[in-house]
């Protein structure tokens, strides 16, 4: 199962499974979870992830905020979100009586053989 949530002016989406949601109101709380980009990999980007106690004022006009409930937030750059990320998804995946997460946006193109690192439509 799936939840989305979407940025105020609907230009951004998130997708996360239910699993993976439930285990970070576990484990995160009342913290910020901050997505970005960064050029990275033998395919150009990979993303990258900190988790926050609370944002600066730079970032609080920049990013999206979502509340993903139970005071658990996600925070992206308004600029990625929009122009690239466009819809981000986060999806787990079962690996030896857990599970990881796997983490992909609809413009993401050709992705390394380690999974690392991706390329993105111009």
């Amino acid at each position: 199962m799936e939840k989305s949530f979407y940025s105020q002016d609907r230009a951004f989406q998130f997708i996360v499974s239910s699993d993976v949601l439930d285990f970070w109101k576990e484990t995160i709380g009342s913290q910020i979870i901050v997505v970005g980009l960064k050029k990275s990999g033998c395919s150009g980007y990979a993303y990258t992830f900190e988790i926050e106690q609370c944002l600066n004022q730079d970032q609080q006009e920049a990013f999206y905020t979502l509340d993903l409930g139970q005071t658990t937030t996600l925070a992206v750059d308004q600029k990625i979100a929009k122009e690239i990320f466009r819809v981000l998804r986060c999806e787990s995946l079962p690996e030896h009586g857990g599970f990881s997460v796997k983490w992909t946006h609809e413009t993401a193109k050709f992705f390394c053989g380690c999974g690392e690192s991706f390329s993105i439509e111009e």
